[in-house]
């Protein structure tokens, strides 16, 4: 039988963002959890990657100009 690992940290997607963040949060998409990053201290959030957190993230992009 073979084994075979994932790279799990190719599920998630890491937000630096609070506005994008917030943006995403009100497409209803809920983040796993948020954290500090230890270098440089900046809180960032981490979402599971899905095609409706795909489909956020191109909204986001179409709009944040505005």
């Amino acid at each position: 039988m073979e084994v075979i690992l994932l790279d799990k940290s190719n599920d998630l997607f890491y937000c630096y963002s609070c506005k994008m963040k917030d943006f995403i949060k009100s497409q209803g998409l809920s983040y796993l959890t948020k954290a500090k990053h230890p270098k440089t201290d900046r809180v960032f959030f981490i979402f599971k990657k899905s095609l409706a957190l795909d489909k956020a993230i191109e909204l986001w992009n179409e709009v944040k100009g505005f």
